[in-house]
């Protein structure tokens, strides 16, 4: 078992006509080591929305880095979606949206040479604001998440 917690979006507050991502740390509390794509070039994450956001291509001229992470027990890795060069996600509408993260890894148990690749894929839900609206710090809310644990998005395979 392994657990993707303190999901949040980046900027912590999104409105309509923002670009944003996702942003989460893995932590592998299996005694399987895990392997995951984290480069530029790839993205253990991919996100799909229920509504309000675009998934934008943009061009590049910059070269791409691909990049193997390897966790043991008790390890943790950041990943951020998106973290591909050439995407983006832009927020469209204003209201309660559904991101639907997919996290695609191996698993290398202790008696396999080889490892066995899965995905695990969970609901992470925020609020994007109307245009040009401007919190203070006081009317700010952080954004839900869609597990019994605040702030803990947990992927069990």
């Amino acid at each position: 078992m392994f657990a993707v917690f303190r999901v949040h979006t980046v900027p912590s507050k999104v409105a309509v006509g923002n670009t944003f991502g996702l942003r989460g740390i893995v932590f592998n509390n299996s005694t399987a080591t895990i392997t995951f794509a984290n480069g530029t070039c790839t993205s253990p994450l991919s996100i799909t929305f229920n509504k309000n956001v675009m998934i934008q291509p943009q061009a590049t001229t910059s070269t791409c880095k691909a990049q193997q992470v390897t966790r043991k027990l008790g390890e943790q890795s950041h990943v951020r979606s998106p973290n591909l060069l050439g995407l983006t996600y832009r927020a469209t509408a204003p209201g309660i949206t559904n991101a639907t993260m997919t996290f695609k890894y191996g698993a290398l148990a202790a008696t396999s040479k080889s490892p066995a690749s899965d995905t695990i894929s969970r609901v992470y839900t925020f609020n994007i604001l109307p245009a040009g609206l401007q919190l203070t710090s006081s009317q700010h809310s952080p954004p839900s998440r869609s597990s019994s644990q605040p702030g803990v998005l947990k992927l069990v395979p």
